[in-house]
């Protein structure tokens, strides 16, 4: 799982940041990496996040699937 996640966060776009991940249980042992990540929908899609970056090859060796659990978007007011 380290090489897993050193692999995810090797990627790096503007106005994409990584934050903290964890390890959860999946069932009969099986364990999958969640990572929190912060993006600026303007400057990063996250379909071609998934698609172009963490799905493509050489990542689809250590990546199967890439699941968005919660997508909020949050707009600036303006000043």
């Amino acid at each position: 799982m380290g090489k897993l996640e050193e692999a995810v966060r090797s990627v790096n776009m503007e106005g994409l940041t990584w934050g903290a991940s964890r390890l959860a249980p999946v069932e009969y042992g099986v364990k999958k990496l969640q990572i929190v990540v912060t993006l600026v929908n303007d400057l990063v899609s996250v379909d071609g996040l998934i698609e172009d970056h963490l799905c493509a090859a050489p990542m689809d060796e250590y990546v199967q699937s890439c699941d968005v659990g919660i997508n909020q978007i949050c707009k600036q007011s303006p000043a």
